[in-house]
């Protein structure tokens, strides 16, 4: 938590999974299955199909890793597929590490992303050194960027979407404020919407609907409407659906495929 890709100014399939949330929290610490209720298990792997208008144009993976006691790993691969790969190939990796406290509270440490387009490769790590309020940003061929932050609690993209999963409330009609990085320190504003019944490839479930809200855009593809995200109302959060409206019209990315690293798994049928 598949996603559409295109040939204009910053591709949508990251746009959904590295925009894709930008903010915080909450999430048990690692132990055993009772303490850690919420969200994602460590073995946790999803599997989406990723659409632009209608029209298959990617896929995605994203896993939580097995970690250490009092730690997180995270990996997500996106990429596109078909006609759309013809006019801009993408295969990017983006990976998450980072503490998870005993209250339950993500904290990012490092975020890496290598970015391939075509022959062409670009790495960027932000490291975090959260007591300090100093984020690093270090990318291939361009200067070194020094954030200094206002809190000590700021987070990489790729949390905020397990953090939200993670999050022990999802109570309806609320906002949560939150904040994370890009370029620069910026704010996410996190609707809460009504649970309700919907359908998505994996059936009809009772869904949660989350919307992500980030008003300078993160310097990608204009977005038009917020990001939503549909999470089942269960204690595993699983991320069903995530779509948005961008200047270049709708995208979508839809869970296929889980192995919710506790036993559980379910894979779409043709």
């Amino acid at each position: 938590m598949q996603s559409i890709v295109l040939p204009l100014k910053k591709n949508a399939i990251i746009l959904l999974f590295i925009s894709l949330i930008q903010g915080i929290l909450f999430q048990p610490a690692i132990g055993t299955t009772e303490e850690k209720v919420y969200g994602a298990s460590p073995g946790e792997k999803l599997f989406f199909n990723v659409h632009w208008m209608g029209v298959p144009g990617g896929r995605a993976e994203m896993s939580m890793e097995m970690a250490k006691e009092g730690e997180y790993k995270i990996k997500a691969m996106v990429e596109t597929i078909g006609v759309v790969s013809l006019f801009h190939p993408i295969h990017d990796f983006i990976y998450s590490f980072g503490d998870r406290l005993p209250n339950g509270e993500f904290v990012s440490r490092k975020f890496i992303r290598d970015k391939q387009r075509g022959k062409k490769f670009r790495n960027t790590t932000v490291t975090f050194d959260q007591k300090n309020r100093v984020v690093t940003r270090i990318s291939t061929y361009k200067k070194p960027i020094i954030i200094n932050t206002s809190t000590d609690n700021i987070k990489d993209p790729m949390t905020i979407f397990y953090a939200i999963r993670s999050l022990p409330k999802l109570t309806p009609n609320t906002t949560l404020h939150w904040l994370s990085v890009g370029k620069k320190e910026h704010k996410v504003r996190i609707e809460i919407g009504e649970p309700k019944q919907k359908s998505v490839p994996l059936g009809r479930h009772n869904i949660i609907p989350v919307k992500i809200i980030e008003p300078n855009g993160v310097g990608m593809v204009s977005q038009e409407e917020a990001l939503t995200i549909w999470l089942s109302a269960d204690k595993r959060r699983m991320p069903y659906r995530v779509e948005t409206r961008l200047s270049i019209g709708s995208v979508a990315a839809d869970l296929i495929k889980y192995d919710d690293g506790l036993g559980g798994h379910v894979e779409l049928r043709e």
